[in-house]
């Protein structure tokens, strides 16, 4: 059975994809380039369920690519909203995506497939404010979604959000970073040089430990 993957990564102007067959012993990867029009730099790339590619940029905002045709769909106001200054994008268990933008947190309500309709919301954290620019989104192995925003740490479980701050014991509000270590646990980088903070809880108290280099 031969299966195809794409490997991509981010670059000015372009949207670089290695292709290769895993089903051939003698198969090689093929680099070509795949222009997306309109963005002047990719700042992020995730895979959807589908085999298309979310791809967000600088300027430029969000599409959707077929990386077999290199068909992209430009998402506009009639589909929720237009994220720009994108940061980071991640597609979650559900195949619903998040985008960490300039201009704030988004969520596709559903799992999205190329060529279908979709919808984006603009996602409010408890502590955010209408300008919260944020700069990376993940789910941990439970499910839950946590973003780094200018205002701190944000945690959506259980459909509810919770905020950390220099006053849970963050180093600063401005957190750009997040990833999650094998034991559960989460390690936070921030806007500026500050080193870095690992985050565990103990009987759902948050604790912080801090590391310099």
């Amino acid at each position: 059975r031969r299966h195809t993957r794409y490997i991509s990564v981010t670059g000015v102007q372009t949207c670089a994809l290695p292709i290769f067959d895993s089903g051939k012993a003698d198969s090689k990867s093929v680099w070509r380039q795949a222009k997306v029009d309109g963005l002047e730099m990719v700042r992020a790339l995730a895979m959807n369920p589908d085999g298309s590619v979310w791809v967000g940029g600088e300027p430029g905002g969000l599409r959707l690519m077929n990386p077999r045709t290199g068909q992209a769909r430009i998402v506009k106001e009639a589909d929720g909203g237009t994220p720009f200054g994108v940061r980071w994008l991640m597609v979650d268990h559900e195949g619903r995506v998040w985008v960490a933008a300039q201009s704030g947190l988004y969520q596709s309500t559903a799992a999205v497939a190329f060529g279908k309709s979709f919808h984006l919301v603009r996602l409010v954290p408890d502590g955010a404010r209408p300008y919260e620019a944020f700069s990376k989104v993940i789910e941990d192995r439970k499910g839950q979604i946590w973003a780094a925003g200018d205002f701190g740490l944000a945690r959506l479980a259980g459909g509810n959000w919770t905020r950390f701050t220099e006053r849970d014991g963050l180093k600063a509000n401005q957190v750009a970073h997040i990833a999650e270590e094998s034991d559960g646990s989460l390690w936070i980088g921030y806007r500026d040089a500050l080193g870095l903070s690992v985050l565990t809880f103990d009987r759902d108290k948050p604790r912080f430990a801090h590391v310099r280099s």
